[in-house]
């Protein structure tokens, strides 16, 4: 019986402390509206572009992206160095990756105005070799 009275009065207590004080209550708590909000807002000011750099080409064949702050998810997945070189149409690099060794990842996240831009690998002849793509941002 004493076990009883135990397990009950132990529950009672876990249950009193998983409530929380008043400083922790959810009045004084960020509304879950505002993180919503804020996880949605990248989406309405840029967009994410995934690109897979390879010899000798750029996947996917076609670029585009909101204007705004756009991230773009560069992998190497060729045999040899890469990078992702962003220029605007004056020919003007407005963002690259550093050279990623075969297999490495890097993000890349610029601001971009609605037009068109070309993606390159800026390695000595990999542009002319084929690494090269249109952009376009609306």
């Amino acid at each position: 019986m004493s076990f009883k009275v135990f397990s009950t009065a132990a529950l009672a207590a876990l249950a009193l402390v998983g409530c929380g004080s008043p400083a922790s209550s959810p009045a004084n708590s960020p509304a879950p509206a505002s993180s919503a909000s804020a996880a949605a807002a990248p989406a309405d000011t840029g967009s994410a572009v995934g690109v897979t750099l390879s010899d000798f080409k750029l996947s996917p064949g076609t670029l585009s992206a909101k204007a705004g702050a756009v991230e773009f998810d560069v992998k190497n997945d060729g045999p040899t160095p890469h990078n992702l070189t962003i220029k605007d149409s004056t020919g003007k690099v407005v963002g690259a990756t550093k050279n990623l060794s075969p297999g490495e990842n890097a993000k890349l996240t610029i601001t971009l105005a609605a037009g068109a831009y070309t993606a390159i690998c800026s390695l000595p002849g990999h542009e002319s070799l084929g690494m090269k793509d249109v952009l376009t941002v609306s």
